[in-house]
């Protein structure tokens, strides 16, 4: 994934905070039900995680972030596991909303 990729979330998701374990998380669900399981992010990654609106690069997110320890490796692990729960904008996300059981955007 080259660094001048801008990552985005795709919407709408619904986010909820809660406490596991003594730990604080984000469960990024989503309403229209193409992921089949909600994710959950550790709390402390979110402010990363806003920054995948499909304007910033990894690049800039990386270069921004890197006084608060962010690391293109993070920031590329991050965009896989939300690429996993289908999160992420991108054309596999939207080529499932093309499958005969697709749910409607």
């Amino acid at each position: 994934m080259p660094e001048s990729v801008k990552p985005k979330l795709r919407w709408p998701l619904d986010v909820q905070y809660i406490v596991q374990e003594g730990q604080d998380y984000a469960v990024l669900r989503d309403p229209l039900e193409v992921a089949a399981e909600s994710a959950l992010v550790p709390a402390p990654l979110m402010p990363i995680i806003a920054r995948f609106d499909g304007t910033q690069s990894i690049e800039t997110i990386v270069t921004e972030g890197e006084p608060y320890g962010v690391t293109s490796e993070l920031v590329r692990s991050i965009i896989e596991q939300l690429d996993h729960f289908m999160l992420i904008d991108n054309a596999r996300s939207q080529n499932r909303f093309s499958e005969p059981d697709a749910p409607t955007q």
